[in-house]
C-alpha cells in the first residue's frame, strides 16, 4: 500500500488506473493518426480543388476578355448597320424600283427598261401593271410589247409601247409623255 495525498491507494489500483491511462493514450493516438491521414487526404483534394479554381478563372479572364471584344464588336456592327439603314433610307427616298411580275416575262423586260432608266425615279411612280400586256401610265392604259433589239427611232430597245397605229420604244414613249414638271431638271 502506498499513501498518496493522504490516500492510500493499492498497487493493483495504480497499474489498473495506469492500464486505463494507457489504453485511452492509445487510442486518442490511433485517433490522431485517423485524423491525420484524413487531414491529408483532405489536403491534396483542397489542392486539386484549388488548382482547377485557378484555372477556372484564368479561363473566367479569357473568356471575359473576348466577351468584351465581341460586344465592341457588336457595338461598331449596331452602329454600322444605323449607318447603312440611314443610306439605304435615303437612297430608297431617291429611286423608286419598279418589281415586276415574275412571271410575266414582258413584266420582267419593262421592269429591267424602267430600273435602268436614268428618270426611273419619276417615271416608275407613275408607271403601273394592269393584266397582260396592259399598262397604266398617268390615267390612260397602253400594249407594251416585247420587240428584242428592235431599232425604233434612234432607240434601241426590248420593249415597244402601243401609240396609234403603231410601236415606239419604251423609253421614247417616257420621253414623250412624263409631264415635264415630274421629270429631273438637268444640271449645267
Amino acid at each position: 500500500m502506498l499513501e498518496l495525498g493522504g490516500k492510500v491507494v493499492s498497487y493493483e489500483q495504480l497499474i489498473c488506473s495506469n492500464e486505463d491511462s494507457q489504453a485511452a493514450l492509445d487510442e486518442r493516438n490511433t485517433m490522431i493518426e485517423l485524423l491525420l491521414r484524413e487531414k491529408g487526404k483532405i489536403e491534396v483534394i483542397l489542392e486539386g480543388a484549388l488548382k482547377k479554381a485557378e484555372a477556372f478563372e484564368k479561363q473566367n479572364a479569357e473568356l471575359n476578355k473576348v466577351l468584351a471584344i465581341a460586344f465592341r464588336t457588336i457595338k461598331v456592327k449596331n452602329e454600322e448597320t444605323e449607318v447603312l439603314n440611314e443610306y439605304l433610307k435615303d437612297m430608297k427616298s431617291k429611286t423608286h424600283t419598279y418589281n415586276p411580275v415574275k412571271k410575266d416575262s414582258v413584266d420582267v423586260k419593262v421592269a429591267k427598261e424602267l430600273n435602268n432608266m436614268p428618270d426611273s425615279k419619276h417615271t416608275n411612280k407613275q408607271f403601273s401593271r394592269v393584266g397582260g400586256g396592259v399598262y397604266a401610265f398617268g390615267n390612260k392604259k397602253h400594249i407594251i410589247k416585247v420587240e428584242n433589239d428592235k431599232v425604233l427611232g434612234k432607240f434601241v430597245c426590248g420593249c415597244v409601247v402601243r401609240v396609234g397605229g403603231g410601236f415606239i420604244g419604251l423609253e421614247e414613249f417616257l420621253q414623250a409623255h412624263t409631264p415635264t414638271e415630274s421629270r429631273p431638271s438637268k444640271q449645267s
